[in-house]
């Protein structure tokens, strides 16, 4: 007997591979029980996402959070050339503490850019590895008013009293090494 996951894994791999042959924006949703999935693909040209397959390199930030007084990493998120918003939870690596220290790094990938950063709402404390003035004010909103961040390791404190889920949020973007010849 198949698992219920199994359709729409077959669903969400047959999209991903259809929209390497046609530019496309994809909307897939699936209701397994009581488990609701959601995937947005996108593709601007056949010829990036082409090139991103077989080139097999991802480009994005590594999180680490600080533990013990070493820097354990608690994932890594994916970044393309446009500003995207993804979540990391962290509440496995961060438990009941009540101050977050958190490292950023940009693994791959050419220029990069984050807009904004927090932890469920509350915007770090302390922020080091940037240079740029009003780096608190930048880092506060998503409004395009970024913060340069490649070849960078950012470190930031949040205060973390009152924060349940302890999920960071980041809207950042990461250019490729080769930007497209193929317009949008």
């Amino acid at each position: 007997m198949r698992s219920k996951a199994f359709p729409l894994a077959l669903c969400l791999a047959l999209c991903f591979f259809q929209s390497l042959i046609l530019p496309s924006v994809i909307r897939v949703e699936a209701t397994i029980g009581e488990q609701h999935s959601r995937l947005f693909l996108h593709t601007t040209s056949t010829e990036q996402a082409r090139t991103s397959v077989t080139q097999g390199h991802v480009s994005g930030y590594s999180v680490e959070v600080l533990l013990k007084g070493n820097w354990g990493k608690a994932g890594f998120l994916p970044f393309n050339h446009y500003f995207s918003q993804k979540v990391l939870g962290l509440k496995p690596f961060l438990g009941d503490r009540q101050e977050a220290r958190i490292r950023i790094r940009q693994e791959g990938g050419a220029a990069a850019h984050i807009d904004s950063v927090s932890i469920e709402g509350k915007v770090p404390r302390l922020v080091s590895g940037l240079s740029e003035s009003n780096v608190y004010r930048k880092l506060a909103k998503r409004d395009f008013d970024v913060v340069d961040a490649y070849q960078r390791t950012i470190e930031l404190i949040f205060d973390l009293k009152g924060v349940q889920e302890r999920t960071v949020n980041l809207v950042e973007r990461v250019e490729p090494h080769e930007i497209s010849k193929v317009p949008f």
